[in-house]
């Protein structure tokens, strides 16, 4: 096994990797993190990618906020260089953050920077974070969203994918669903979930189903919709693996217990 050689380097040499998924407010103390390093010396190094700039030596792929530590309190920065394609970046980055407490909306954008900029597949992507493309989905939402609902809901941290979809679901009905969005813009920032904002926004607008009750979902904890409940059935979501037999099997199993009682 080839042994990864740590170097240290200028943190001034170094620029963030223009495809990072940590946004600036999730960044913390970096003083009390810079604090650390200097008593007890930086544990883990970063990962850098060699950059032919004259802005910048050295490219921070992941480990943004020691990088940032070190270069607030003037110490070398410790990293270990890597040739990586930026289909290899974006994975590195993603295996090291995966432990991190990132909030869906740095996951949203970052993903969406990646998808954009043609580094990534959404199919890769996705197997990369380990979901699926439905999921993805819900967190590429949070790049779609008009910027002025982000903008009066100020604190992003506890928004979830699936609640991002239905936000950008209903700013596509018109400006005064965009209205009413701004309008619950507290209650987003609150972590409001997508049922209930979805019955405050068609409230706000009035009329147009105000009164009928949205659909509810079947969701899975992972946060996937599998499925919603509608005009007294169920409908699936599309392209759900499905095994019919396996189903049925445990509809009659569970009408029998129910009938016989």
């Amino acid at each position: 096994m080839r042994t990864m050689q740590v170097v240290e380097v200028n943190p001034k040499d170094c620029v963030r990797w223009k495809f990072a998924d940590r946004s600036a407010f999730e960044f913390g103390d970096i003083h009390i993190l810079a604090q650390d390093i200097v008593k007890h010396g930086q544990i883990e190094p970063v990962i850098l990618r060699k950059l032919n700039s004259a802005e910048a030596q050295y490219e921070v792929i992941a480990g943004s906020r020691r990088w940032k530590a070190c270069l607030e309190a003037g110490i070398p920065l410790k990293g270990i260089v890597q040739n990586l394609t930026d289909e290899q970046a974006a994975i590195a980055q993603i295996k090291e953050n995966q432990q991190l407490p990132l909030c869906d909306y740095s996951k949203g954008i970052y993903y969406a920077r990646l998808i954009k900029g043609k580094k990534i597949t959404i199919a890769r992507l996705a197997a990369s974070i380990g979901c699926s493309k439905p999921k993805l989905q819900n967190f590429l939402a949070f790049d779609k969203v008009p910027k002025a609902i982000w903008e009066a809901t100020g604190n992003l941290l506890k928004i979830t994918s699936r609640t991002a979809a239905t936000i950008y679901s209903l700013s596509q009905k018109g400006s005064k669903y965009i209205d009413a969005l701004i309008e619950s813009a507290p209650d987003i920032r609150k972590g409001a979930g997508s049922v209930t904002l979805k019955r405050k926004v068609i409230k706000i607008v009035g009329g147009d189903g105000a009164t009928n009750k949205p659909p509810e979902e079947i969701v899975l904890p992972s946060g996937v919709v599998v499925a919603r409940w509608s005009k007294g059935g169920i409908q699936f979501a599309k392209d759900l693996p499905f095994n019919q037999k396996a189903f049925e099997k445990v509809v009659i199993q569970f009408f029998e217990k129910d009938l016989t009682q």
